[in-house]
């Protein structure tokens, strides 16, 4: 039955993004990112299993042939962020010519991913350029996978969020990529000038709600980082409005009345949250006893013990693109992870040094800092934006596999959220300050000053 329901979800996000408008087609596509069709344990059809990488890949091409990719292209190449991330990609499918042979198959489907992001890149930044993305899609694009996210959760079994002793609240996506995408959204609701009042606070705090009840900490924390810039800029500017209120006020007395309610019932529902393992290990400053940090702790040290040891060359080159998979056999198994071992370490930064060498590093630092430098070429409007998603993307990038994510929910949500950064820091200044003049926002008209 689970396979028909996504068989049919999966063709009717196609034809939308076949068919229909742009606007609604990219609806299509924001959902389509929440079908993993590929799920281990759970999709069985090897013909959905088959379908899975053809989503990944096809959604974006379509979408950039129908709708183009020419104004999008053009102001990307202008980026200097987009061109240290091509100088990124460049290095990395060179270093494939020296990784390991057992690794050539997951080095090719992450050449694959990074084609994918580049693509999906170029796609969406021509969207925000030619108005197909609006208020109205992001909307929309909270919704329709929020009310997956509660069929899947609570009518049909809750496959997808359940996971030994973890139960979890996910749409059809694994329970990361959904707590990435949602926290990429609530960073846009937050700060977008467009959206009406009543419509923002209401949808953030759903938003919200949906990370707090998937239990990712490193999500949750990001949304909390977004709130505490959002009550930063509105202090800043003495503006004590309802937005404000919402979430200096109202969510702080939630917590509260849970708080005071102190049963033994309520008491120990609370400590079984993913998000009171933070609050107590911080308190006991015991950090590996948060869910599986202490796991992932134990793959970092073996990362680092053996690039201490490396070559003087490895050390320089990196061992090859993927080759990170040597490292670590499969806890199913207890071979070495050939098929794809992109997903091994849990941490970019470890994963770039170790398969890239100091010159990958280097490239990759290069970007990162030329990410934070773009906000100096943001209108004053976009700058919020900016701050929340490159911080939480570098964030991100220290305890998840976001190299491998492309097509994927918090991979597209990323993008998403990023090239609606790009968009903005490749205008022109004199066109960037026109921008910021004409933007009309009912709550942030004090920040849209020059």
């Amino acid at each position: 039955m689970l396979d028909s329901i996504l068989l049919a979800i999966f063709l009717t996000t196609l034809a939308g993004v076949v068919l229909l408008p742009g606007r609604a087609a990219v609806v299509a596509w924001l959902t389509a990112s929440h079908i993993d069709l590929g799920a281990a344990g759970i999709v069985t059809s090897p013909v959905l299993i088959k379908l899975n990488m053809a989503r990944v890949m096809l959604f974006p091409i379509i979408f950039g042939v129908r709708f183009g990719f020419g104004d999008g292209l053009k102001v990307c190449l202008r980026s200097p962020v987009f061109r240290c991330w091509l100088l990124f990609l460049f290095y990395a499918g060179i270093s494939v010519a020296w990784t390991p042979v057992q690794f050539l198959l997951s080095a090719a489907k992450q050449i694959g991913y990074f084609a994918v992001y580049t693509i999906a890149i170029v796609v969406m930044t021509n969207a925000w350029l030619n108005k197909i993305i609006t208020v109205p899609v992001i909307f929309w694009g909270v919704v329709i996978p929020s009310a997956l996210a509660v069929v899947q959760t609570y009518v049909l079994g809750n496959p997808y969020g359940t996971h030994l002793y973890d139960v979890r609240y996910v749409s059809f996506a694994s329970m990361q990529q959904f707590a990435e995408y949602m926290c990429c959204m609530f960073i846009l609701i937050l700060f977008h000038p467009r959206f009406p009042l009543t419509l923002r606070v209401g949808s953030a705090l759903v938003v919200l709600a949906q990370v707090a009840m998937n239990g990712s900490r490193t999500a949750f924390a990001s949304c909390a980082l977004a709130i505490a810039v959002l009550l930063i800029l509105q202090l800043y500017r003495k503006r004590i409005g309802p937005l404000l209120i919402a979430f200096a006020f109202v969510a702080p007395l939630i917590v509260g009345v849970v708080a005071l309610t102190g049963t033994a019932k309520y008491e120990e529902k609370f400590k079984t949250l993913r998000i009171y393992e933070l609050i107590s290990a911080s308190s006991e400053r015991r950090y590996e006893k948060v869910g599986t940090l202490g796991a992932r702790l134990e793959i970092w040290d073996i990362a680092i013990k053996k690039m201490a040891s490396t070559s003087d060359s490895a050390f320089v080159f990196g061992r090859g693109l993927s080759s990170v998979g040597e490292l670590f056999p499969s806890p199913m198994t207890g071979t070495v992870q050939t098929s794809d071992s992109n997903r091994a370490i849990h941490n970019e930064y470890l994963r770039v040094f170790y398969e890239l060498g100091f010159l990958g590093s280097s490239i990759f630092v290069v970007l990162l800092l030329t990410m934070f430098a773009s906000f100096f070429r943001l209108p004053a409007h976009c700058r919020p934006i900016h701050v929340c998603i490159v911080t939480c993307l570098t964030l991100f990038f220290a305890v998840e596999n976001i190299f491998s994510g492309a097509g994927a929910a918090g991979g597209v949500g990323f993008v998403l959220v990023l090239t609606y950064v790009l968009a903005h820091a490749s205008m022109p200044k004199d066109v960037r300050e026109t921008v910021t003049a004409s933007t009309e926002s009912p709550i942030y008209p004090n920040l849209l000053r020059s």
